[in-house]
């Protein structure tokens, strides 16, 4: 996978991230609970469906390239 990240106020200002990536069905709830918490002061996701599944992916970065300045 690539990720690249713009500075919106100077498009020649970025990161790129290359990596490879891995599903993890384990920590996904764990995780969107955490989300919960930081951003809405609950501790435990809210809006979670009857047979709903999520997925995190977890990156292991191969290359990471900055332009712009230092």
């Amino acid at each position: 996978m690539t990720v690249t990240v713009y500075d919106a106020s100077d498009p020649y200002e970025y990161v790129s991230v290359r990596g490879t990536v891995t599903p993890d069905l384990e920590r996904a709830d764990g995780h969107i609970d955490r989300l919960a918490k930081k951003y809405k002061n609950l501790d435990s996701y809210p809006y979670r469906q009857p047979g709903e599944q999520r997925i995190s992916f977890l990156v292991d970065p191969v290359k990471i390239v900055y332009n712009g300045a230092a």
